[in-house]
């Protein structure tokens, strides 16, 4: 038995455990599964014993690590099963539903990333705008839109990740917000970055006083 299945089988026993913290653990052990080595039957596998976990887990803690554990073994059929947590209300199992949804690309995904974009706990927030503006190869005036309006967030973070994705998709709305970051106190590199791919040579004397 290999040590991938050695593992399998070591998780799937603590799935099935009573006890919330040893399914936590068992969830956490499947996501390493999720890296190129094991077969796609295994990682099949793995994506099975978790959303059959998912179907009747309630405890918070062990949500949040289901939702890790997908976002690691890609498996299409997470979308439609984390869908019912996107207004869960631990923080902790929503930021989890983010990183499990940010490997996909369906219209479902991307509705509950633009949902979650918008929520209430910052980490939640940065991840969910992390998960639409990194799928450069999606470009629709949703998406947009929904990156244009973080660009204000309170959250440093959040604003950086939207100013980059609507640089990357040449959004010229980016331009002012960007204006305004580049003069802050402190400039992350977000900000320095965004202005370099728009192109636009008036942001040029700033950037040279970066350098």
């Amino acid at each position: 038995e290999s040590g991938d299945a050695q593992t399998f089988a070591a998780a799937t026993r603590l799935l099935n455990s009573p006890d919330a913290k040893a399914r936590g653990r068992g969830a956490a052990l499947l996501a390493p599964l999720g890296s190129p080595n094991p077969s796609a039957e295994l990682r099949a596998q793995c994506a099975s014993a978790l959303l059959q976990l998912l179907s009747s887990e309630q405890t918070a803690t062990v949500l949040h690590a289901i939702g890790m554990a997908l976002s690691h073994l890609r498996d299409e059929r997470a979308v439609e099963a984390l869908l019912p947590f996107v207004k869960h209300a631990d923080a902790d199992v929503r930021f989890g539903v983010a990183l499990g949804l940010i490997p996909h690309q369906t219209d479902a995904a991307i509705a509950a990333l633009v949902e979650l974009s918008t929520d209430a706990d910052e980490d939640v927030r940065s991840w969910a705008t992390f998960g639409i503006g990194s799928k450069e190869n999606l470009d629709t005036p949703e998406i947009r839109d929904a990156l244009f309006a973080r660009v204000a967030d309170s959250n440093s973070e959040v604003r950086g990740e939207a100013l980059l994705a609507l640089a990357q998709r040449g959004d010229v709305r980016v331009l002012e917000p960007l204006r305004r970051e580049l003069t802050e106190e402190t400039v992350r590199v977000y900000a320095v970055e965004a202005a370099g791919l728009t192109g636009d040579v008036s942001f040029l004397p700033i950037l040279k006083s970066f350098r």
